[in-house]
């Protein structure tokens, strides 16, 4: 989910019809030495490129591209979907594509299925990874991406989590209320803010009251209200504390997104165990 206030906020899914092309990975070595990617990733498609796309685990798939460049590509399409983000009836029609060989990070990814509809050249989702495991150390801007399992959870470091879309869902203390928080990298733009819908914010201690600052916009125009103030309080994950988070309200999305503070974090997904490892920098 790419957010920006007063430009677009993006959560977007897709049904996409089973098909006979199993996706997977292979690399020349068990881990990859990192490369950046706060700004983008450099990604090769059938050996063409390298291309320039953009990485979001909040975009549901293994990839998002630009429908036009998609036919310069070629990429065959396998069906066709309809495109939904929260709150929103109206579903556009997109292209379901495969790419046969996409590489990124030191590894090859093989009949990858992803859907026409981004406004740049591409965005690649988190389940593109679905078969490795992926680290996401954003202070130091660099993805790596291992075979190796993580341990088994502590839920102090280590945590099972579900899935939403393929967006990653685990219990947070928000300001002592237990809440469920969405793990959406998308938001990392957001200035170190928490995103909540304001009923949840109504159920918080604020330093000050809420604050109206303008307005935010989804994928397909529809804008929403929003208000900033700070919790009176910390955000525990774990043995994980922030204190006194900034907070984003608005209700244009109906869930708690902890996007925001992904710039602090070193975020390692290993989504063949639904675990994930969250390192604040500092403590490294």
């Amino acid at each position: 989910m790419m957010v920006a206030m007063k430009s677009s906020i993006v959560l977007l899914s897709v049904a996409v019809a089973v098909c006979l092309f199993t996706t997977r990975a292979t690399s020349q070595t068990n881990e990859t030495q990192g490369i950046p990617f706060k700004d983008g990733v450099e990604v090769r498609i059938n050996g063409q490129g390298p291309f320039h796309f953009g990485l979001d685990t909040g975009a549901s798939q293994a990839f998002w591209i630009n429908p036009q460049f998609a036919s310069q590509l070629n990429l065959p399409v396998t069906s066709h979907t309809h495109i939904h983000v929260p709150n929103d009836p109206n579903a556009p029609l997109a292209d379901v594509l495969r790419i046969d060989d996409l590489e990124v990070a030191g590894y090859s990814f093989h009949h990858v299925i992803g859907v026409g509809f981004s406004k740049g050249q591409g965005v690649l989702g988190i389940e593109l990874f679905k078969d490795v495991v992926v680290t996401l150390d954003y202070p130091g801007d660099r993805l790596s991406v291992s075979d190796k399992s993580l341990p088994e959870a502590d839920e102090r470091h280590i945590f099972n989590y579900t899935e939403d879309k393929t967006i990653p869902v685990l219990r947070v203390m928000l300001g002592g209320v237990p809440v469920e928080g969405y793990l959406d990298s998308g938001g990392a733009r957001n200035s170190g803010a928490v995103m909540v819908p304001i009923e949840v914010a109504s159920q918080l201690r604020l330093v000050a009251p809420m604050q109206p600052k303008g307005s935010v916009s989804n994928a397909l125009g529809n804008s929403s209200n929003y208000y900033t103030a700070t919790l009176d309080g910390d955000l525990m994950i774990g043995d994980l504390t922030i204190h006194r988070p900034a907070l984003l309200i608005n209700d244009l999305f109906p869930f708690v997104d902890l996007g925001g503070i992904c710039n602090q974090l070193v975020i390692t997904l290993d989504h063949r165990n639904h675990r994930l490892r969250l390192e604040l920098a500092s403590a490294r």
